[in-house]
């Protein structure tokens, strides 16, 4: 009995010393990486995290993304020759072949096709110094101020660069767009080229095939750059983003890190998406009041409960109409240190409006008995 109590204290402690690693403890490969929390934002393990950096073709995250936002899937794009040349990885473009933008951000995403980048640039933007424009003024929308794109595939360029704090930034907004998250997690997917033929696509991201928790996003290597690698997981309802930029042994690295914060952090679940936040009253509708209820579940990143308080920014009153899903309001979290998160509410119904009693046409009203007043003097006796 006394030999297994002791089994079970340094059992214990050994939980214990793993538990309060420190991150400065935490030994990686890469010259410059950092974790997030996939929701809130908060940096939860970092290294050289702000310095700039090449980023190889984890720069194609942002092609994704300006492409699904500023295309249609459906698009049919005709292959330049110029796109179908581009050197590098490729999906095996041909000059003239027309292919759907959908077919193309898979290519983009899971054998990191340079050929497809162009080809998506070309049909956005016209050419690849357009689309970057688009890029960095995305950047500079979500806040990646320490990033600056001039191509839309990564092949090696000096003004070619980001922060892997803001590459992070970059896919946390990325995976927000269900299109784009549901291609990078795929381990694959067969498309059927213009003439018939069906090509496998396997994504390059061997993390898909290790760890369940997975959820994407994309590999790069130049020689310049070294082995950039961005990752998701995703964990008793937390997600979080890995970022390597010039790693030695990448796959290892994103292991460690998101094993680091997944023992030291957890989330909370404060509301589910769905749940109501508050009944609002309906100004001239057909219905009285209308529910605004979260659009997402509300997850929030803390070390003890309590650290978050919920302050609802909802109006009592909205005038109709309202469709559903219109957006009502917001709820603000903050937290004791001062950091505040905001979660939209929408309306959970549409709200016609009231059909008002018809009101009397005094011009309409005039004319007609100025009619009447006519026709009765010109009546014959």
């Amino acid at each position: 009995m006394f030999f297994l109590l002791r089994k079970i204290l340094v059992f214990v402690l050994v939980l214990t010393m793993i538990g309060n690693i420190s991150a400065k403890a935490l030994e990686i490969s890469a010259h410059s990486a950092v974790v997030i929390d996939g929701n809130g934002g908060e940096i939860l393990f970092e290294k050289n995290a702000d310095e700039k950096r090449g980023m190889a073709s984890t720069t194609k995250i942002m092609t994704a993304i300006v492409a699904l936002e500023k295309g249609n899937p459906d698009d049919i794009v005709k292959v330049s020759s110029k796109a179908a040349g581009v050197e590098g990885s490729s999906m095996y473009l041909k000059a003239g072949e027309k292919i759907s933008l959908y077919n193309l951000v898979h290519g983009l995403m899971l054998v990191s096709g340079n050929d497809a980048a162009t080809a998506i640039a070309e049909h956005i933007a016209g050419d690849e110094e357009k689309f970057a424009r688009l890029m960095n003024e995305k950047a500079s929308e979500i806040g990646a101020s320490g990033t600056h794109f001039t191509n839309p595939h990564g092949l090696s360029d000096d003004m070619h660069y980001t922060t892997a704090k803001d590459l992070a930034m970059i896919t946390a907004y990325a995976l927000k767009n269900k299109k784009f998250s549901d291609i990078v997690k795929k381990k694959s997917e067969t498309i059927e080229r213009e003439n018939g033929e069906k090509n496998v696509l396997v994504n390059h991201n061997k993390l898909l095939k290790l760890y369940e928790e997975c959820i994407g996003v994309k590999t790069g290597f130049t020689k310049a750059t070294g082995r950039c690698l961005v990752s998701a997981f995703e964990r008793d309802g937390m997600r979080i983003i890995c970022v390597t930029l010039n790693a030695g042994d990448d796959w290892n690295d994103h292991k460690k890190m998101s094993d680091f914060v997944f023992l030291n952090n957890k989330v909370t679940l404060y509301k589910r998406s769905g749940t109501i936040a508050k009944s609002v009253k309906i100004k001239n509708g057909k219905l009285k009041t209308i529910n605004a209820i979260y659009d997402e579940d509300v997850r929030l990143l803390e070390k003890e409960e309590g650290e978050w308080e919920i302050y609802p920014e909802i109006p009592d009153t909205v005038s109709a109409p309202v469709k559903k899903g219109d957006v009502l309001g917001r709820v603000v979290a903050v937290h004791e240190s001062g950091k505040r998160q905001f979660f939209e509410v929408i309306a959970d119904k549409e709200a016609f409006m009231r059909q008002e009693k018809n009101k009397i046409n005094i011009k309409e009203s005039v004319i007609g008995i100025y009619k009447k007043w006519l026709s009765f003097f010109s009546c014959e006796t």
